[in-house]
This record gives structure tokens, C-alpha cells and sequence, in this order.
């Protein structure tokens, strides 16, 4: 009698956390990926937010390992993605 109960309440758990899951990790990633290229695209730059973020720090003179680069821009993308036009703007101001 239990099981009948256990069984479904298991099913229903499993398959909604890998669905928020697959949302969390892949889908709004996704989203915020977008979001940023195409205001990258909006405003005329054609750079990734990787390349963003690299010639900034490299031009601070404070180059950083690929790895963590791409950890920034996760962050960014999800948290702050104006950092990456504020990036951008500091980048060309520097080569004035």
C-alpha cells in the first residue's frame, strides 16, 4: 500500500529536480549567452565577451589562464552582463 504512494511521489521528484536541473545549468545559461551577443551585436562590437575580458585584463597587465577567464564570463553573463560593455568602453579608452 505504501509503495503505491512511495513510487509516484519518487517519479515526480526525480524528474522535477533534473528538469530544474537542466534548466539551471543549461538553459539559462543559454538565455544569458544570447542576451549579451546579441547587445554585444546591438551596439556594433564585434568581439566575444571572451575577448572582452581577455584584452581588458591583458591590457591591465594582469593576464589571466583561459580557465578562469571563462569562469568570469559565466559570471557575467548570468550576473552582470554590463560589465562587458563597461569593459569594452575602458578598453577603448585606453587605445585613445
Amino acid at each position: 500500500m505504501a509503495s503505491l504512494l512511495v513510487i509516484p511521489v519518487l517519479v515526480v521528484v526525480i524528474v522535477g529536480l533534473s528538469g530544474y536541473l537542466i534548466y539551471k545549468l543549461v538553459v539559462y545559461d543559454m538565455m544569458c549567452a544570447r542576451s549579451v551577443n546579441r547587445t554585444l551585436h546591438r551596439y556594433g562590437i564585434r568581439k566575444t565577451p571572451f575577448q572582452i575580458i581577455d584584452e581588458y585584463y591583458r591590457k591591465m597587465d594582469k593576464p589571466m589562464p583561459e580557465k578562469d577567464v571563462r569562469g568570469m564570463e559565466k559570471d557575467y553573463r548570468q550576473n552582470d552582463p554590463e560589465q562587458f560593455l563597461s569593459m569594452y568602453d575602458a578598453l577603448m579608452e585606453k587605445d585613445e
